[in-house]
Parts: structure tokens; sequence; C-alpha cells
């Protein structure tokens, strides 16, 4: 969800929405209906169980004015982390690094609003006391290449992620050097994205990575 008001849809009793959640409540017949219309139910149940409306989101908050799409995702992500009503994983998506021309000047403006946003969201969840509770963790499907390509840069086949909570601080894996390229020209893997998620899920989650992923991928010991 990326604009404040669709959280109307889970938090809001006006005249809509009682009719809405009746039609799709409504909504079965075979498998896949049946999915969506449970989806929606436990979504609701979610609403229902938020403690504060979506109108007493601080909009001058740093997220909202400085975080774009992000922030206005963050800022729903912290209701519901803030009502406490038992989701563990939320994702948000900030997209447009597809930097093949003006990656200077793009890339600047992106990590901006992702700190704004990402700022922002731990304020709120710092004077909620939940800071120790809530970990964000980026991914990516590319990474950039290390040569220029006129203003921009290609696609890659390596990239950082970051992690911002209770994590063990530093830098975890070794860095992929920038004289040693593989023989495309990108950067060096040396933490398999599997170990990464292997992490989240074991480490973070309590849940054993190999019943998860392929191969039972080692987790790389971030907290």
């Amino acid at each position: 969800m990326n604009n404040l008001n669709q959280l109307r849809v889970l938090t809001n009793d006006d005249w809509i929405f009682p009719r809405y959640r009746a039609a799709v409540r409504s909504f079965g017949g075979g498998p896949m209906s049946t999915m969506i219309t449970e989806s929606w139910n436990k979504l609701f149940d979610i609403g229902d169980s938020m403690s504060s409306s979506i109108d007493e989101v601080n909009r001058d908050s740093l997220m909202i004015q400085e975080g774009g799409g992000l922030g206005r995702q963050l800022a729903m992500a912290a209701e519901m982390v803030k009502a406490d009503v038992g989701v563990r994983v939320i994702h948000a998506s900030l997209g447009g690094f597809d930097t093949r021309e003006g990656h200077r000047n793009r890339h600047n403006q992106l990590l901006q609003q992702f700190d704004a946003a990402v700022e922002g969201f731990l304020q709120e969840i710092e004077t909620a006391g939940m800071l120790d509770r809530v970990l964000v963790a980026t991914t990516s499907e590319f990474g950039r290449r290390v040569s220029e390509n006129g203003s921009g840069l290609d696609h890659g086949s390596a990239s950082s992620m970051l992690l911002v909570g209770p994590v063990r601080p530093g830098r975890h894996g070794e860095p992929s050097p920038l004289d040693d390229l593989d023989g495309n020209g990108n950067l060096k893997i040396t933490v398999p994205l599997d170990r990464y998620l292997a992490s989240l899920a074991q480490e973070w989650m309590g849940i054993e990575a190999a019943s998860v992923l392929p191969d039972s991928p080692q987790p790389i010991g971030l907290f």
C-alpha cells in the first residue's frame, strides 16, 4: 500500500466499508477465491485490532515529507507495528534503481528518500519503545556494474545489503575488491544471498534456514 488513505479500507466504519467487507467475505467458490477471501479477512482483523487511526499519523513527519513513496509505506508499517497486531514481516519497496542513465543524481535522490523514510520509521518505533523488536533489512534484485556506461551503470551481479536495528554492528563479509572483477566486469559475490536470507530466517525469526531454503545455507552471524 503506497497511499495513507488505503488503510481506511481496514480501519474506517463509514457507510461504504461494511458493504465492501460483506462483499469480499461472500466472495468464494473455488480454491483461489477462497484464499483471496481469507487473506482479506486477515487484513480486516488487523484493521479491527489497530488502536490508532490513520488520521492520527503525523503527516508532517520526516518520512512523509522527505521519504516519498517508501516513507508513506513505512508510515503505515509503523502503525501496524505499534498496534502489535501479530504481523511479523512487512514488505515495502522503493523503485527507480535501474540507473542506466543519470546514475549520480538519481542514486543520490533515492538514497536521500531511503534515509529519510527509514530514519522517520525508526523514530516512530523508538517513541513506542519497540526499537529492540524491529529489524529493517534491505534486498535488491540486482546490483550495478563498476564501469560507467555513459552517464549510467548497467546491471551487475553483486550488491550491498543494509540492516538497521538490533544487529551486530559493522560490516559482515569481505568487501568485493574493485580491482578484481569477474570475467563480465562485475563485482565478485563474497556473501551469497541465501546465507543472508538464512540469517534473517534463523537468527532473527527463529525459523530453521534449511526448512525454507534449499541446500541448507549457513547463517552469517548477524546478531
